[in-house]
């Protein structure tokens, strides 16, 4: 059972971390006050779901044996390119925003 625990705080900790890579990046762009909101929260969320998942881990080491690895790097691969998709999106709707304005 905590074997699934973990993988399960495991995903969510790099959603959450992708998801604070985003609030960075469009703070820095846009310095708007929802997207240091944002980046705070996800700051918190990241904080306290890595606390969960050390806490898991020391409570059960067993658990960490057992993860299938393969799939949680066919899991990390997705969300890097989902990552990058975004990334070229909005490149690409800045471009076409501009270029519009002009």
């Amino acid at each position: 059972m905590s074997q699934y625990f973990l993988f399960l705080f495991i995903i969510l900790l790099q959603i959450s971390i992708f998801i604070h890579i985003k609030y960075i990046i469009s703070y820095i762009k846009e310095k708007k006050l929802k997207y240091l909101k944002g980046f705070l929260i996800t700051t918190v969320s990241n904080f306290f779901l890595g606390l969960s998942l050390i806490s898991l881990v020391m409570l059960a080491p067993k658990s960490i044996q057992n993860i299938n690895y393969n799939f949680l790097k066919i899991i990390e691969i997705v969300l890097f390119l989902v990552m990058a998709i975004f990334i070229i999106a909005t490149r690409i709707r800045s471009k076409l925003r501009n270029q519009s304005q002009d």
